[in-house]
């Protein structure tokens, strides 16, 4: 879209170097200084200002103000710098983390659980079905900060409510009637900022409330119990993703819940698998080899 924005013709140059820049080559201090002009320029910033209308990595500004550490010799990335990267997933990438709990004394020291991180974009959602199977609990990720955003894959959809629509159908998903889901509201911290400036509001006319966190995380918390069917719960975190504790506390609440649910089922096949066991090695002493 065309916003009547113009770029100062001394940094035409620059434009033309982050048009071609190479993806595998690293900037030279000299060209992130030039970058980090760029990016402030007035045309630039009232684009930036304008993001509500297109798709911008949630930590453009981020990395722009930073750019001209990351054009030094020695730059190694530090924690915020990797967790703020964004990388889409496409296909279905399985993680086994081993994790401790609170358990009694002659249950296992860790847990094992199978992590499924499926594609969230539309032309992903096809493959899902191959991951249904067997199905412990389900992450819905939502990000709050996309009340005002689009896709990246359609940029007349709000981001919020294809949120809604998708999260509506996977919990009314007959294989899912016994699943229990845990709904992450991501970007805390980016969506406290917004709503000072762009009242929820602007996305939902019902919207009544004031511009404090607390009102429009209720809220959003009411429209996603909205979508569920009759009788379903879900327990709802607000983390910020780039925030250790968060994701820590939210996580081990998932675990505890879990345990609840599955417990008695693991005590009782590990119990069944003792027993086998057992039976075996009884077996084994009876036995002799000539």
């Amino acid at each position: 879209p065309s916003y009547g924005l113009t770029l100062d013709p001394a940094l035409e140059n620059v434009q033309r170097m982050v048009l071609k820049f190479p993806d595998d080559s690293k900037l030279t201090p000299a060209q992130a200084k030039e970058v980090h002009l760029l990016w402030k320029s007035p045309g630039i910033q009232g684009a930036y200002e304008k993001r509500a209308e297109f798709w911008l990595l949630d930590s453009c500004d981020y990395y722009m103000e930073n750019v001209d550490r990351f054009s030094e010799e020695d730059f190694v990335p530090n924690e915020e710098d990797s967790l703020r990267a964004r990388i889409r997933t496409t296909g279905i990438v399985e993680t086994d983390l081993q994790t401790r709990y609170e358990r009694a004394e002659d249950e296992p020291p860790y847990l094992t659980m199978k992590v499924v991180d499926v594609g969230g974009q539309r032309n992903e959602r096809k493959k899902w079905m191959h991951c249904f199977d067997d199905v412990k609990c389900i992450l819905f990720l939502g990000s709050m900060a996309g009340y005002r955003q689009v896709l990246f894959e359609d940029s007349k959809k709000n981001r919020m409510a294809e949120a809604l629509e998708l999260f509506k159908e996977v919990a009314h998903n007959k294989i899912f009637k016994d699943t229990p889901i845990f709904l992450f509201l991501n970007k805390k911290d980016l969506f406290e900022m917004m709503i000072r400036k762009e009242p929820l509001s602007t996305c939902f006319n019902d919207f009544k409330g004031d511009s404090s966190y607390a009102t429009a995380f209720s809220y959003l918390k009411s429209k996603f119990r909205e979508q569920l069917p009759a009788h379903k719960e879900v327990e709802i975190f607000d983390v910020t993703g780039v925030s250790r504790r968060d994701i820590k506390e939210a996580f081990q609440e998932v675990k505890k819940r879990l345990l609840e649910v599955h417990r008695p089922r693991m005590n009782k096949e590990r119990d069944e698998i003792s027993r086998k066991l057992r039976q075996m090695q009884g077996g084994n002493r009876g036995c002799s080899v000539m």
